[in-house]
């Protein structure tokens, strides 16, 4: 089994931090500390998913998982694509810097390993036929 952890953009970091720290600031100068601990909690949360989010390749299986919220599993031979993409749709991916996963029957996946070369080539070791569309 082998891990490939999620790649953590600072584009989104800066997203969060930006927000929620603008958020909390005004929180603490309207002394709403209910407010400001709801804050923390959801800071706390998206840490756990950041921290969290791993791509594993076993045996036939790439296992996607995200914290509690995604733990899904693909069939490698079913794979027909892997594309490189910057699309920002809510996934399990932790970065701006994607790997779009396409599989039949219609399923597709976003993903984001920090090592997206090693992680192509291992799943062309496994299905050669895996269609790959890198950017220039």
């Amino acid at each position: 089994m082998t891990t490939y952890p999620s790649k953590i953009g600072s584009g989104l970091v800066a997203i969060f931090v930006v927000i929620l720290g603008g958020i909390a600031l005004l929180m603490a100068f309207q002394a709403a500390w209910v407010g400001l601990g709801i804050i923390a909690l959801v800071s706390a949360f998206i840490i756990h998913l950041f921290m969290t989010t791993y791509y594993q390749i076993e045996e036939k299986t790439l296992r996607v998982r995200c914290g509690f919220l995604v733990d899904q599993r693909i069939d490698i031979t079913q794979i027909t694509s892997v594309s490189e993409t910057n699309n920002p749709i809510s996934s399990p991916a932790t970065s701006l810097d994607r790997l779009e996963i396409c599989y039949k029957p219609h399923g597709s996946v976003i993903i984001s390993p920090k090592d997206k070369k090693g992680f192509i080539q291992h799943l062309l070791t496994l299905q050669p036929n895996i269609e790959v569309r890198l950017k220039t």
